[in-house]
């Protein structure tokens, strides 16, 4: 039996559009499920401009046969290492930098010295993006996930790109030492002459051995960038609450993030994050990174690196305030400022009180009751 005014042509356009609904959500849904699903290595024999796990996981393997502290032979043996890979990438300037100087770190002074590799992909113009990695690992781990797989993935990220056309922007690459002991290479970077050229940074970090390369922190000022990110990243992880968790100090963790900035360079700050047992510990081994995990980390980082290189470099926002950004599903990532968050909320507001005064006025909300809870 058919009710009155429901007919059967009605109930045809109900059904399609709760099928136009499922339709949308499944493709959604499936559209997220393949952001989210492991990446395919590509081999050795990939195009030379394209990043290939299979060209960048020896590095990886060589870096992590022994844990690298600052200062150790083992230490040594990375820096060589790290120059000889990069000294055989075609129009890239080498550097190895013996950096000292001084930091405050938790209220100590420390005086050190550090080695950083440096390298430098000419571009066009002077102005330069950097990608920051640290080489070095604690006594007592050796490292594959922090940080020898960032330093790897930054090494074939510039072969790629050398493989290519100049960029209109310089590339630099700061593979640094004593990260793990104050953040003693980036702060030591900071005084050599190439950082004066330095626009944009991206930091690449690990606490953990798999996952996807999450987009945890920007500078003040960095929106710029986060489009960038937004434009360029095609299966981006991304949120601004781990920025939150970092300010508040509830993170136990530093990274060389904290150096650039207070050097005045805006920029991001990117880490994996999966496999946290691994941290710090001796499980952090090549064995246990997931295959893809490098592929992904490597995809995302010349994406980003080539779009910023393409130029023109994002100007620093003058105005203070957190950027508000995050990943959808993995398939996009929403940025906005901090004047359209704050209007979200007054909105967000507005409509709560609406809702109360409508449901008072049709009796199903009570003022009394809405004070009980």
């Amino acid at each position: 039996m058919v009710s009155a005014g429901r007919g059967p042509g009605d109930l045809a356009v109900r059904a399609g559009r709760g099928a136009g609904v499922i339709a949308v959500l499944v493709t959604v849904l499936g559209a997220a499920w393949v952001a989210r699903s492991p990446v395919e290595p590509l081999p050795a024999g990939a195009a030379p401009e394209v990043f290939s796990e299979a060209r960048a996981l020896p590095l990886v393997r060589a870096l992590a046969e022994e844990p690298r502290p600052l200062g150790s032979p083992a230490a040594q043996r990375a820096v060589t290492l790290l120059v000889e890979r990069l000294r055989a990438l075609p129009g890239v300037e080498v550097v190895v930098q013996d950096a000292e100087a001084s930091v405050v770190d938790e209220g100590s002074l420390i005086l050190f010295r550090a080695v950083n590799v440096l390298a430098r992909l000419p571009g066009e113009s002077v102005d330069a993006v950097l990608v920051s990695a640290h080489y070095d690992s604690p006594e007592e781990s050796p490292g594959a996930g922090d940080n020898a797989l960032a330093v790897a993935a930054s090494v074939e990220m510039l072969r790629a790109l050398s493989a290519g056309p100049r960029p209109r922007h310089t590339v630099l690459l700061n593979l640094n030492g004593g990260e793990e002991d104050g953040r003693l290479g980036a702060a030591g970077f900071l005084r050599h002459p190439w950082a004066r050229d330095v626009k944009a940074f991206i930091n690449l970090e690990g606490v953990g051995v798999g996952g996807r390369l999450v987009l945890f922190r920007a500078s003040p000022g960095a929106q710029g960038l986060l489009e960038a990110y937004a434009d360029a990243v095609p299966s981006p992880s991304a949120s601004v609450l781990g920025q939150d968790v970092m300010a508040s100090g509830a993170a136990p963790f530093y990274t060389d993030f904290e150096q650039y900035v207070g050097g005045g360079i805006p920029g991001l700050d990117l880490a994996l994050v999966e496999g946290g047992y691994a941290y710090h510990t001796s499980l952090d081994r090549p064995e246990a990174v997931p295959p893809g995990t490098l592929q992904h980390v490597g995809d995302t980082v010349l994406a980003l690196v080539r779009r910023l290189a393409a130029g023109p470099l994002p100007p620093q926002a003058s105005g203070a305030g957190t950027v508000t950004f995050f990943d959808v599903l993995g398939v996009g990532t929403v940025v906005y400022p901090p004047r359209i968050a704050v209007g979200l909320a007054v909105g967000a507001v507005l409509l709560f009180l609406g809702a109360c005064e409508a449901s008072r006025r049709r009796g199903l909300l009570s003022m009394r009751g809405l004070g009980r809870g």
